[in-house]
C-alpha cells in the first residue's frame, strides 16, 4: 500500500489546523520550544567539547585541575542532567526477550 502526499494531507489538516487555532498561539509556542531545544543542545555539546580539547593541548595541568573540579561540580552536574533530560526527546523502547533452551 502506497501512500502519497495527496493522501495523507487532507488526514493531517483538522490536526494542523487544531493546533493553529485562531491566533496560531499552541503553534507559536511549540514551534519557540523546539528552537529552543535546538539551540541550546546546538550551543552547548560543541562548547563543552572545544573546552576539553583547549584544557587538554594546553602544557600546564593546571587548568586541568580546574577543569576536573568543574565537571564533578553538582551544580553543574544538575543543570547538564536537568537540561539533557528536559531538552531530549524521549522515545519508547522494546524490551526485547530472547527465547533460552537449556539442554538437560
Amino acid at each position: 500500500m502506497e501512500l502519497s502526499l495527496e493522501g495523507v494531507l487532507p488526514l493531517l489538516k483538522p490536526f494542523i489546523e487544531t493546533l493553529a487555532g485562531q491566533n496560531g498561539v499552541v503553534l507559536q509556542v511549540l514551534s519557540a520550544a523546539v528552537a529552543l531545544i535546538g539551540s541550546v543542545r546546538l550551543f552547548v555539546k560543541p562548547t563543552i567539547a572545544y573546552l576539553e580539547k583547549i584544557v587538554l593541548l594546553t602544557p600546564t595541568s593546571a587548568d586541568n585541575a580546574v577543569l576536573e573540579t568543574v565537571k564533578k561540580s553538582p551544580v553543574l552536574r544538575v543543570v547538564l542532567f536537568l537540561a539533557d533530560y528536559l531538552l531530549s526527546l524521549k522515545l519508547p523502547t522494546k524490551k526485547v526477550v530472547e527465547k533460552v533452551e537449556v539442554k538437560k
